[in-house]
């Protein structure tokens, strides 16, 4: 329950921590462009992302989640973090990866594990090593500010 509460220590120690400052660019497209920032918008205004030192960053990506939605993946991948730590896969499936396993006999529910990732603590000495370029969505009406990088954790 403690691990649960406050967050778990991870065995990283024995292997180098990223240092990867490449920003996520938003797609071109302004309808998946507005989809990515009204996403990423919702975790800083809740506080799960926050201002803080950011030493490494992660990506992050969007999965189609119905016609007219999408789920935003936070990728630790790319930037390194996943090589240094032990992390269960859990992949999430779209309607589509259903429909051989279905008839007319089956029952389904939808429960939506939106925002998983945020939903446990990390390591606070990991966290700064989590970081999310998040200049377009926190500037995106403010035009006057094209210069300034926004990364939080």
């Amino acid at each position: 329950m403690k691990d649960a509460r406050d967050g778990s220590s991870f065995p990283w120690k024995f292997y180098p921590l990223p240092a990867y400052k490449i920003t996520k660019k938003f797609p071109s497209n302004e309808v998946e462009k507005q989809l990515m920032i009204d996403k990423v918008l919702v975790p800083i205004e809740r506080g799960y992302i926050s201002p803080g030192l950011v030493k490494s960053l992660s990506g992050f990506f969007s999965v189609p989640k119905g016609p007219t939605d999408i789920r935003l993946v936070y990728d630790m991948t790319k930037c390194g973090l996943d090589k240094c730590l032990w992390s269960p896969r859990f992949y999430l499936p779209v309607p589509e990866s259903l429909f051989d396993s279905i008839d007319y006999n089956s029952y389904m529910s939808d429960i939506d594990q939106g925002e998983m990732f945020l939903n446990y603590f990390s390591d606070p000495e990991l966290v700064p090593y989590m970081g999310v370029g998040v200049t377009e969505a926190v500037l995106a009406g403010n035009r006057n500010e094209h210069n300034k990088k926004i990364w939080m954790r």
